[in-house]
């Protein structure tokens, strides 16, 4: 598990708002932001289940400003109880730097006083496009930036452990944050793939698969494939 997102999980019954500053990929945000929503949370969480409310421009290549209108709807979804109180609510902003600054004023209202257990997590590729209002409510965390970062799967406890046989890499990784280690890991398998990077998605996604049934059999966690499919689609 990346240990940022560590940190923050440890201190999320204290946290309000979030934002991650990540520069890369445009269109797969909004899945690294529910991805690392997930590593807070400790497992997963849903849009059906009201644990996820996103925020983000309406048009399909995100070019579109978030405009006040978007922020009111948010506020009202906000009034509403979420299906599993045990869990927090995470209100999701991939592009954070297309709130103006009238949006950004009626964003901050809530972030003054943000709802019981939800949590805002922003993004954006940098701290300057942000508004000092929603920067000084936020607590930033630097993330690397993925035109940069050389991701190597090989090199992951998980492939060791399940595609390796590799003994002292199973030893290794600790059962009780085994659900976010494997979230950690598959969210970055996912970049490499729209990076670019893999240049047979079907041997891939078999060898993702093939590493998930050996976990799903060594913790006895249904979650494990489920996790899988959700994600087929990318």
């Amino acid at each position: 598990m990346d240990k940022r997102l560590e940190s923050l999980s440890k201190q999320k019954e204290k946290l309000s708002s979030v934002l991650f500053i990540q520069d890369g990929e445009r269109l797969s945000r909004a899945e690294r932001l529910t991805s690392w929503a997930e590593g807070i949370e400790g497992q997963a969480v849903s849009e059906a289940r009201g644990t996820v409310l996103m925020l983000s421009p309406q048009d399909e290549n995100f070019q579109e400003n978030i405009k006040v209108e978007d922020v009111r709807e948010l506020l009202s979804k906000l009034s509403l109880r979420i299906w599993d109180a045990t869990k927090k609510r995470y209100v999701l902003l991939p592009f954070a730097e297309k709130l103006t600054a009238s949006s950004s004023n009626a964003l901050l209202k809530i972030l003054e006083e943000p709802p019981e257990s939800t949590i805002f997590l922003l993004m954006a590729s940098s701290r300057k496009q942000i508004l000092d209002t929603v920067l000084s409510r936020s607590l930033v965390v630097n993330m690397s930036s993925l035109t940069k970062k050389n991701l190597d799967i090989h090199e992951n406890a998980f492939y060791r452990a399940f595609f390796k046989n590799d003994e002292s890499s199973l030893k290794g990784l600790k059962k009780d944050e085994m659900q976010t280690e494997w979230v950690q890991f598959y969210s970055e398998t996912l970049e490499l793939f729209k990076l670019e990077k893999i240049k047979d998605p079907a041997r891939y996604f078999e060898m993702i698969h093939g590493i998930g049934k050996r976990l799903q059999a060594h913790m006895d966690a249904k979650w494990v494939i489920a996790y899988i499919s959700r994600s087929l689609d990318v």
